[in-house]
């Protein structure tokens, strides 16, 4: 009789700590994590806003719900361990028009909640600051060469053909300068790259890295060489020689 009394009062103690144990291992145990899975390929880019990447995926919050306040890039040039930044700069959609005859519009980057009951698909734009300026010292300057040489040339003429002007002005010493300076400027060479794509969140403050690899060919350089002349287009108002040419990559998980 006393067996079972013990026995009774063990089940109840056990049933009225059981969601107290089921806290604690929640929040002292069991950790949140953030999976990325990539989709398609790896972007790499040269334009206006200097070298850029960008990745498209889909991000899934494991566990617990999450913060995400940014994601950001180290990119490691696996031949002699030089590495760079790139920081989240917009998001582009999704989805695709085919024949459209506009440029998507880009959203600013900003931080959001990622749900365990919700994944988040994504299209993230990302560029290095510090040679995002470098690349507008030398377009600044141009722009205002461009203006003066379009003001002295009879540019604001109803009559004027301005895409004639502007093809003169590349003859000048101003775009000749800053056409070698973005051509000298050009940072991407052809070999492998390491890239650590952080996603960073708040409360708690915590950092999850996936790994991946990408290789970029002599071509490829080449190619993205040839936005030079678009940057400076693109800086002086003027409409582009065709649209930037970006290079994709296959991505590399390490093992």
């Amino acid at each position: 009789m006393v067996k079972n009394w013990v026995v009774a009062n063990l089940i109840a103690l056990v049933a009225l700590v059981q969601p107290y144990l089921y806290w604690t291992w929640k929040k002292y145990f069991r950790k949140g994590r953030i999976d990325l899975h990539q989709t398609g390929q790896i972007e790499v880019g040269y334009s206006g806003l200097g070298s850029t990447i960008a990745l498209i995926g889909t991000l899934r919050a494991v566990h617990e719900d999450q913060f995400v306040h940014s994601i950001d890039l180290l990119l490691t040039r696996t031949r002699d361990n030089m590495q760079r930044k790139f920081e989240w700069a917009a998001l582009r959609p999704l989805s695709i028009i085919v024949g459209a005859a506009t440029q998507p519009n880009l959203e600013i980057a900003s931080g959001f909640m990622l749900l365990v009951s919700a994944p988040l698909k994504f299209n993230i734009v990302f560029k290095d600051p510090d040679f995002q300026a470098q690349v507008a010292s030398v377009t600044a300057p141009t722009r205002g060469a461009w203006e003066t040489f379009w003001s002295n040339n009879g540019g604001a003429a109803p009559t004027a053909d301005v895409s004639n002007l502007f093809f003169q002005f590349r003859d000048t010493l101003p775009h000749v300068n800053a056409y070698a300076e973005l051509d000298r400027m050009l940072d991407w060479q052809p070999v492998e790259y390491s890239l650590d794509v952080r996603v960073n969140t708040a409360n708690p403050k915590r950092t999850f890295t996936t790994v991946f690899r990408f290789s970029l060919n002599a071509e490829d350089v080449q190619r993205l060489r040839f936005n030079c002349f678009r940057i400076i287009e693109e800086a002086c108002g003027r409409p582009t020689t065709g649209g930037y040419d970006f290079r994709y990559c296959n991505y590399v998980v390490p093992k």
